[in-house]
């Protein structure tokens, strides 16, 4: 399981059963020990009101120019 201590430059994405979709940066959460699968179970829809995300999917935010550049070997 992912701690948030890891990631703290990711957001995670969950998706709730009605389709609502939010993104959360994880350096907005102020407890790091906790781990995305805490934080997926205990969210709670805007939308509907339903606690526990149906999926999630973590993101790194950032640097992505400079990762583009070492994939096509430019360094």
């Amino acid at each position: 399981m992912t701690k948030l201590a890891a990631i703290p430059a990711h957001t995670i994405w969950l998706e709730c059963s009605c389709g609502h979709a939010a993104g959360v940066p994880v350096a907005d959460i102020d407890r790091p020990e906790l781990t995305v699968q805490d934080i997926a179970a205990q969210a709670r829809c805007q939308r509907c009101g339903a606690r526990g995300a149906k999926r999630f999917t973590i993101t790194y935010e950032g640097g992505s120019f400079d990762a583009m550049q070492g994939a096509r070997g430019d360094r």
